[in-house]
């Protein structure tokens, strides 16, 4: 207590003597605690080394260069572009683009850091590696990319937004926070030609309606090739949707991408254990994993394996699929572009339980167990020889 009271006396006789008072210094800006060595408003770029770059509160475009590098948007709308490097990017407010890697308008872009993106508030598009407007895209770092607040997009590694393709297939986290998601790929996305990728990623889309793609997509045209082993986790949200592996229009290509694929408790529209043909007039899905599927309260379709154009050829793996509620249909191999008849001649051994609900279970091919729940089911066993049914109400070819 005495010091305490010392103090208090010192500093009532400095007053009183008329000392002047220091003025008080504002703390120099940081970024993800780290002090900036370069700071502005506009367009900023860093040097060829590592750099602590800081934005303004408004729209700023910030390339960081060579180096690994951390950047801070602040407020606004921001372009930032980390360069090639293991960088870290925080976007702040706004509706921000991000880019772990290269960046251009045109021509081919290559980098593949292992880097961490924050979106931030606001709606967001990342990407993990290498992008263009125009040409090839390559590069698959293992990158963590978190959407936040807002409508989101996120892309894993590597992206082409017209004629080109995009390569790269890095073990990659995406989380997409709060907000509807419409997009979130493990790998690598080509708008305009194909796709490769297929690392081992992990997808949680959070709250909202969120699109879950576990590798590489092609959405207008070309091919999509990857299957990793995936971890897809939707969350709350009335409208999810999961693709475990890839999808393309020409053609979708992918050999054994063991998923786990999760809606959440409350559900979702639809969930793929394998590919996706994006096109009725597309083309065939080849490849298939062993992967586990599971619904929840809505009455939602699930398919153990792929959804194709052309199924002269298909392929199937050994599913797991459990609606868990809600009137759900389930299929354990392949079915059509429309997802509600099965096609092909593949079939996995599959296990399906439909849980609470009305549910129509589908087997498929091989010889598989159906477990119809509670309530009024439907069970039909297909082509298989040796499948067993049990609780269903109605049964179909089962011996």
């Amino acid at each position: 207590m005495a010091r305490l009271l010392m103090a208090g006396v010192v500093s009532a006789a400095l007053f009183t003597l008329g000392i002047p008072a220091t003025a008080a210094v504002a703390a120099p800006p940081t970024c993800l605690g780290l002090p900036a060595t370069l700071t502005g408003a506009g367009t900023l770029i860093g040097t060829p080394g590592s750099d602590v770059i800081v934005g303004s509160p408004g729209a700023d475009s910030i390339d960081g260069g060579g180096g690994d590098d951390v950047i801070c948007g602040l407020g606004g709308d921001d372009r930032l572009i980390g360069g090639l490097g293991d960088d870290r990017i925080d976007g702040g407010e706004g509706g921000d683009t991000l880019r772990g890697d290269v960046s251009v308008e045109s021509g081919d872009a290559e980098g593949g850091g292992d880097d961490v993106l924050y979106g931030g508030g606001g709606d967001d598009e990342l990407v993990g590696d290498a992008q263009t407007g125009s040409g090839d895209a390559e590069g698959g770092g293992d990158d963590v990319l978190y959407g936040g607040d807002g409508s989101d997009f996120l892309v894993g590694d590597s992206e082409t937004d017209a004629d080109g393709d995009a390569r790269g297939g890095g073990d990659d986290r995406l989380h997409g926070g709060d907000g509807d998601d419409a997009h979130l790929t493990g790998d690598s996305v080509a708008l305009g030609g194909d796709a490769e990728g297929g690392g081992r990623d992990l997808l949680e889309g959070g709250d909202g309606d969120d699109g879950l793609l576990g590798d590489s997509a092609a959405p207008f045209r070309g091919s999509a090739t990857g299957a990793g082993d995936d971890v897809l986790r939707c969350g709350p949200g009335a409208a999810d949707s999961a693709v475990g592996d890839s999808e393309g229009v020409d053609a979708v290509h992918g050999d054994g991408g063991d998923d786990l694929i999760d809606l959440g408790a409350d559900g979702g529209l639809f969930a793929l254990g394998d590919h996706n043909i994006g096109d009725p007039t597309g083309g065939r899905a080849t490849g298939a994993g062993d992967d586990r599927i599971l619904g929840g309260a809505a009455d939602e379709l699930l398919v153990g394996d792929s959804s194709v154009g052309d199924s002269s050829r298909t392929a199937a793996g050994d599913d797991v699929i459990e609606g868990r509620g809600g009137d759900d249909q389930l299929f354990g191999d392949d079915v059509d572009f429309d997802g509600d008849t099965a096609v092909g001649t593949a079939g996995g051994r599959d296990l399906l339980r439909a849980g609470a609900g009305d549910d129509a279970l589908f087997a498929g091919p091989a010889d598989d167990l159906l477990d119809g729940g509670a309530q009024t089911d439907s069970c039909d066993g297909q082509a298989g020889d040796a499948d067993h049914a049990v609780r269903c109400e109605v049964v179909t070819d089962v011996p």
